[in-house]
């Protein structure tokens, strides 16, 4: 489940990345003397969302969240159960 959340993050970063660089691409076709702030609110509300690989990222917060202190994954010594270091 760590795993699996974990890449989900790594990738929902990735595509939040990706998704602004083509929006500040498209933009600067369309627009090529827009910068600053205004080409930066143009590339976050662009025609590539990126809302979709945020909803990603939180879902694979959400798993990294409910794995962080499993029982399943703690590690015994003895007759105390001690949690897994990360």
């Amino acid at each position: 489940m760590r795993v699996v959340s974990g890449l989900a993050c790594v990738s929902a970063a990735v595509g939040i990345f990706l998704h602004y660089r083509a929006n500040v691409e498209w933009e600067l076709e369309t627009t090529p003397t827009m910068h600053g702030m205004e080409l930066f609110r143009e590339a976050v509300t662009g025609s590539l969302p990126l809302l979709a690989p945020g909803a990603m990222l939180q879902i694979g917060l959400l798993g990294l969240l409910w794995s962080h202190r499993h029982p399943a994954l703690a590690v015994t010594a003895g007759s105390r159960t001690l949690p897994m270091e990360s």
